[in-house]
This record gives C-alpha cells, sequence and structure tokens, in this order.
C-alpha cells in the first residue's frame, strides 16, 4: 500500500529574471512558509513566517517585464511536493491565501490597496504550482491617523483588515506597480 505522505518545505528559492530596469543580473530570493515552533530545550521559540508573493494570473506567461494586470498577490502557507502516486508534477506545489486584485490606489501615496479575498465569508484558498511565483514583496497594513496597539510583526498580516503594496521596496518592483 502506497502512503499519501508527503515533503513539506520551510521555504523556497524562485529565480528572479535580470531586471530590465536596473540592469541588474539574475538573482534567487526566498519564499517562506514557516508555522511557529514553540521553544524547546535550550532552543528558543520561532515565530510562524508566511510570506506574500506576486503570483501570474493563471494563462499568462512568465516575462522579464511585469505588471499589475498580468498579476495576484498570495501568502504562502504551505510548500510542498505531492508522491509520485498522486500525480507527476515538475514544481512543487504551494496552498495559498488570495488577496483582492491590484486595483485600488490610495490617493495619496499611489500605492495599491489590497484586502483579504473572500469566498462565502472565508479566505479565499487554493493550491497552485509555485512556477507561478513572481517575486516575494511587502505589504503595509493600512491605517488612519492612530495604529492598532494590538498589532505586531507577528500577527499584523492576520488582523489588519486592509494594506497597501510596497511599491517603493526596490525600483523594479516600483516601475512594475507605475503602469
Amino acid at each position: 500500500m502506497e502512503s499519501d505522505q508527503f515533503d513539506v518545505f520551510n521555504q523556497l528559492y524562485i529565480k528572479i529574471e535580470p531586471s530590465v530596469v536596473t540592469g541588474h543580473d539574475s538573482s534567487w530570493q526566498k519564499i517562506c512558509a514557516k508555522p511557529k515552533v514553540a521553544a524547546c530545550g535550550c532552543k528558543a521559540r520561532s515565530p510562524a513566517r508566511f510570506d506574500t508573493v506576486f503570483v501570474w494570473d493563471e494563462g499568462h506567461q512568465p516575462r522579464v517585464f511585469w505588471g499589475p494586470d498580468k498579476m495576484q498577490i498570495t501568502q504562502v502557507h504551505i510548500i510542498f511536493k505531492l508522491p509520485n502516486h498522486l500525480g507527476h508534477y515538475l514544481h512543487p506545489l504551494a496552498y495559498v491565501e488570495w488577496f483582492t486584485s491590484l486595483r485600488h490606489r490610495d490617493p495619496i501615496s499611489g500605492q495599491f490597496i489590497v484586502s483579504r479575498s473572500t469566498r462565502n465569508h472565508q479566505r479565499n484558498v487554493s493550491v497552485i504550482s509555485a512556477d507561478r511565483f513572481t517575486c516575494p514583496f511587502h505589504l503595509q497594513a493600512q491605517c488612519g491617523r492612530n495604529i492598532s496597539s494590538d498589532w505586531t510583526t507577528n500577527n499584523v498580516l492576520e488582523t489588519a483588515s486592509a494594506f497597501h503594496v510596497n511599491s517603493y521596496i526596490d525600483l523594479d518592483t516600483f516601475v512594475a506597480l507605475s503602469h
């Protein structure tokens, strides 16, 4: 009898193609999907880390230059490979939670504003191929004049209701999201 156990990975490296904007060579960037780990003996506890990632829209072919109309936003929760008897996939798979489309911009900063995508009042989730990952990026919680004292670096993605897509994190992201 074959086992339905499968390999789960805490991280995955994706190749970032050379930049047409800055001229930088290709590079590798890490995507993390790590659950929190309790302290054990002399080993300190480790908080959970579930990275946010730009993902190619289904049906779009990866290109060196991309824009908001070809991308979606996800938060990666599990990276895994299925055993061969359940199907052969060229790339690892990922269990992701979706954010809303890049449609609305903040009138002052010009940054896109997104929130969690839902279906039937539950977070919209799916399993996708990791070859759709484009690059990791940074979300900033949207806040008014006051910042919630309940927010921490470990819980803000779970507790905030809306986020700014940080287009100022690097020049390539700025140019791609300016179109």
